[in-house]
């Protein structure tokens, strides 16, 4: 998307705004998927307010990882791999 716009500072500040609680809350009841951003269930109606906190209950939210933590030699070895795909 911002490789070949015109408008690249356009396009920055739409991604930064659809990072915002607000954005994310509005995201979350058109779509009925829970929020992503920190904050925004805070926005929600009381019937997604109701589905967020049963699906994330007490500090589940603390707990989630995005990923599990890799070692050393998998991030030295994924770079490898890429640095071969990208010269082929």
């Amino acid at each position: 998307m911002i490789k070949a716009a015109k408008n690249v500072d356009q396009i920055y500040a739409f991604l930064e705004y659809l990072q915002t609680p607000e954005a994310s809350a509005a995201v979350a009841e058109g779509s009925g998927y829970n929020p992503v951003v920190t904050g925004a269930d805070a926005l929600l109606s009381e019937a997604a307010k109701k589905n967020f906190q049963e699906a994330y209950p007490g500090d589940a939210l603390k707990n989630l990882w995005h990923r599990p933590p890799e070692p050393s030699w998998f991030g030295e070895l994924r770079t490898q791999y890429a640095d071969k795909l990208k010269s082929a």
